[in-house]
């Protein structure tokens, strides 16, 4: 019985301390809501690969509308690599130095404004 008595007092003091924790968080005053807008994508054009003997070392498009950042990958396994607009507007460049020829199996672009 004293075994019984013993483990209602820890447990009613464990619940206790459990409640006076979860009764002291406070969420801060805070907007939410959801809403609608359009989204719309990115045109690439004029892509230009730039080979120096077997290795792929860039690769030039054009994209419209105009973005601020761009990232490509040329396959599925390889890591997105930052491009810069180093021409005119809409002109990009990646720098594609790591991969050779034979790694070239497509060309995946992702641009944000």
């Amino acid at each position: 019985m004293k075994r019984l008595i013993l483990a209602l007092v820890v447990g009613g003091a464990l619940f206790t301390a459990a409640w006076g924790a979860a009764a002291d968080i406070t969420v801060n005053d805070g907007h939410v809501g959801a809403g609608s807008g359009t989204v719309s994508g990115y045109t690439v054009t004029n892509v230009h690969w730039v080979i120096s003997g077997n290795q792929v070392t860039d690769v030039e498009f054009d994209i419209s509308p105009d973005a601020s950042t761009v990232n490509a990958k040329t396959n599925q396994e390889a890591t997105w690599k930052s491009c810069s607009a180093p021409g005119s507007v809409g002109e990009w460049t990646c720098d594609l130095t790591d991969q050779g020829a034979q790694g070239v199996l497509s060309l995946a672009v992702v641009a944000a404004n």
